[in-house]
């Protein structure tokens, strides 16, 4: 009985690995986008809930700075400012950040001071995630296509 595998056998087997991975590689990178869209999408979430939460907790305005390299939340305290919350940005990720605005401001009553329907979006290869900064001071998600 003879032992081995042939040419043929063996050029079957490659040609099968070769078409799982081209179908399955395309895939794979759209999930991996998919993922860290919305992990970006939630560290704005994120910082804003921060922003809007140290406001009310601390009766002063707040102050959130969104950029691409970094998320900043600032508190007003008097004349002076401090540091309550930072974050890298989703440029790190790879996710390239495109807003109107590049600041809230957030009153003591927790709502949003000087934004009228301010939009964010996030964005990577295919994969987009928008959200709506209201005049209300709400975070939204952003259901238009972009």
């Amino acid at each position: 009985m003879p032992r081995g595998t042939t040419l043929p056998e063996i050029v079957v087997v490659l040609l099968l690995i070769g078409m799982l991975a081209g179908f399955g590689l395309p895939a794979g990178w759209l999930l991996r986008d998919r993922i860290l869209v919305e992990r970006e999408a939630a560290a704005v979430a994120a910082a804003y809930q921060q922003a809007r939460l140290s406001a009310m907790v601390a009766g002063d305005a707040t102050v959130l700075w969104i950029g691409p390299d970094r998320l900043v939340v600032w508190q007003r305290v008097g004349t002076d400012s401090v540091l309550v919350w930072q974050r890298i940005g989703p440029s790190q990720s790879g996710v390239a950040l495109e807003s109107t605005v590049d600041r809230v401001v957030v009153a003591p009553s927790g709502l949003a001071m000087g934004v009228a329907n301010g939009r964010i979006t996030l964005r990577r290869g295919t994969v987009s995630r928008g959200w709506v900064v209201s005049r209300l001071g709400r975070l939204r998600l952003d259901r238009r296509p972009p």
